[in-house]
């Protein structure tokens, strides 16, 4: 989504949200910033370690809100290109041409964490 949008941030949903009433921008973005869920939990441990050893990082101690959230178009971006660069020597986890297929490969992933 991020290669195809031409604003600075977009919204994602999923199919279980529901708008009830008008986002305004400055609701959106308090105090000039995007609004984030964090939270440090284990509810989706599974999420976060399966993307950590995928990604050949350490994980986390923290969660974020999925959906709905703003995401910073060129920062997605960024990720992607990233992802598509060869490892370059490292050890572990997945990235340049392999990485879409790691993540069809697994079942049970979602659009944030495989």
């Amino acid at each position: 989504m991020s290669r195809r949008v031409g604003t600075t941030y977009y919204l994602t949903l999923d199919a279980d949200v529901l708008a009830v009433k008008r986002a305004t921008a400055a609701w959106l973005f308090p105090g000039g910033r995007s609004r984030i869920v964090r939270l440090a939990s284990e509810e989706h441990r599974r999420w976060y370690d399966t993307s950590a050893a995928l990604l050949g990082l350490p994980r986390s101690r923290w969660e974020h809100g999925v959906t709905p959230v703003m995401l910073h178009a060129a920062s997605a971006r960024a990720l992607l290109d990233y992802l598509g660069r060869p490892e370059g020597g490292r050890s572990g986890g997945v990235r340049g041409p392999r990485w879409r297929a790691a993540l069809l490969g697994r079942r049970g992933w979602t659009e944030y964490s495989p």
